[in-house]
C-alpha cells in the first residue's frame, strides 16, 4: 500500500482521546487546523492509494496532484503551528535532482532546486499558474522570467509538464521525471504525521503529570468531596453529568416512607461510587472514572417491552415546565414503567413525587433490577 491508513488514523485516535487539544488555553488555537488536517488527511489517502499507479491521462495526474498538494500542506502546516518553526526537509534535494530535458539534466549542482520548492513550482505549473519570479527566487529559473504551462505530460513510468518560457535561452521545454519519485516524496512527507502522533502523546503524559498533583480532597461531609470532584472535572475539561447527578440523587427528598430502605440501598452504592471517583482522579485514570458509575446508572440486561424507550422519556423529559407536553409525556412514560419490575422495589405515588424523586426512584429501581439479574447470572 501507498500510503499507510494506520498513521492517519493513529493520529486521530490519540487526539480524539482528550479533550486539552480543544479546550486548553496551550492548545485550543491550533484545533481548527488538527481537525482540517484529520479530515483532510482521511480523504486524500483513500484517494491517493486508489491511483498510486502510474498516471495514464492529463486528468490522472492533475488529480494525483491535488491529493498529494493536500497531504504535503496538511503536513507542513501543523508541524509548524506544533514547533513554531520549519521542518527540517525544507531544505533536502533527494527525490528531483534528475528532473530531465528531453533526456538531459536540467539542475546542476548551483541550479537544483529543494523539493518542496521544485513541488511548489510543479504545482502551480501544473495547474496553468503563471510562474513568475520577479518576487521570488528560484535558482533554476532566471530573474523576471515568466513560465507558463499549456499541459502536464503523462508518459509510461514518468510524468511532467510543458513549459513556455519568456527566457531567451528557451521557447519550448519539457521538464519529466520518474512519478515514482513524486510518490516517495509525498509518502515521506505523510510519515511525518508519526513525529505529530508523538508530539500529541507528549502533551497528554505531560497534562496527566500535572493533574496528578491535584488530588480530590475527601471530606467526611460526602458534599463537599463531590464539590472537589466537580472542581477537577472542571479543571480536567470532564463533563459533570453523572457526577451533578449522584449529588441530587442524594440530596433528593423522600416522600413515600415506604420507599427509604431501598433507597438507602441505592444511595449507599451512589456514594461508593463517589470514592472509585476519587481514585480515579486521584490517578488521572479515565478508564477507570469512566467505569466509576457504571453499575449505578445501568439498566436491567432483562426488560419489559418499552422499558428503553420509556427510561430515555423519564430522564429527558421530567423536571420540565409543569405543563410542558415534553413533562406531561414523561410522567405517562413514567406511570407506565411503575407498572412492570419496578412495582416490585418502589411504591409510586405520582401526586406526591417530585420529578427528581420519580428518576432518583428510577433509577433507584433499574440498579436493583439489575444487580439481581446480574447475582443470578
Amino acid at each position: 500500500m501507498f500510503l499507510d491508513p494506520k498513521v492517519a488514523r493513529d493520529f486521530r485516535a490519540i487526539i480524539n482521546s482528550s479533550e486539552i487539544f480543544r479546550k486548553s488555553e496551550k492548545l485550543k488555537e491550533r484545533f481548527n487546523l488538527i481537525c482540517v488536517v484529520m479530515d483532510r488527511m482521511d480523504s486524500a489517502v483513500n484517494y491517493l492509494n486508489k491511483h498510486s499507479v502510474d498516471p495514464q491521462t492529463e486528468e490522472d495526474f492533475i488529480c494525483f496532484l491535488v491529493y498529494a498538494c493536500m497531504v504535503k500542506d496538511a503536513i507542513s502546516k501543523l508541524y509548524e503551528s506544533v514547533y513554531r518553526h520549519k521542518p527540517e526537509y525544507v531544505t533536502q534535494k533527494k527525490y528531483f535532482c534528475d528532473v530531465k530535458q528531453y533526456g538531459k539534466m536540467v539542475f546542476t549542482e548551483e541550479t537544483c532546486p529543494t523539493d518542496d520548492m521544485f513541488f511548489e513550482y510543479l504545482r502551480s505549473m501544473a495547474f496553468a499558474h503563471p510562474f513568475e519570479t520577479g518576487h521570488r527566487k528560484r535558482p533554476f529559473i532566471d530573474k523576471d522570467e515568466t513560465q507558463y504551462c499549456p499541459w502536464v505530460i503523462v508518459h509510461g513510468s514518468h510524468v511532467g509538464i510543458r513549459v513556455y518560457t519568456s527566457s531567451k535561452k528557451f521557447v519550448i521545454e519539457d521538464l519529466t521525471f520518474a512519478f515514482e519519485n513524486l510518490k516517495n516524496y509525498i509518502k515521506e512527507r505523510y510519515e511525518h504525521l508519526k513525529e505529530m502522533t508523538t508530539w500529541a502523546e507528549q502533551e497528554i503524559a505531560e497534562q496527566n503529570v500535572e493533574w496528578a498533583q491535584h488530588k480530590v480532597k475527601r471530606s467526611e461531609d460526602i458534599f463537599e468531596t463531590i464539590d472537589s470532584i466537580k472542581e477537577i472535572y472542571d479543571e480536567r475539561f470532564y463533563e459533570p453529568y453523572e457526577v451533578e447527578k449522584i449529588e441530587r440523587y442524594l440530596k433528593c427528598d423522600i416522600t413515600i416512607p415506604e420507599n427509604i430502605e431501598n433507597i438507602s440501598k441505592y444511595r449507599d452504592a451512589l456514594k461508593q461510587s463517589v470514592g472509585k471517583l476519587c481514585d480515579a482522579l486521584d490517578n488521572v485514570e479515565e478508564c477507570d472514572l469512566a467505569s466509576a458509575t457504571d453499575d449505578i446508572f445501568a439498566w436491567p440486561r432483562n426488560g419489559h417491552q418499552m422499558m428503553h424507550y420509556q427510561l430515555e422519556k423519564i430522564m429527558c423529559y421530567l423536571g420540565e415546565e409543569s405543563d410542558s407536553w415534553d413533562r406531561i409525556w414523561g410522567l405517562k412514560q413514567a406511570e407506565a414503567f411503575s407498572k412492570e419490575f419496578a412495582k416490585k422495589w418502589f411504591v409510586f405515588d405520582f401526586d406526591k413525587m417530585s420529578d427528581e424523586e420519580i428518576q432518583l426512584t428510577v433509577s433507584a429501581a433499574c440498579y436493583l433490577e439489575y444487580m439481581e439479574q446480574e447475582g443470578n447470572r
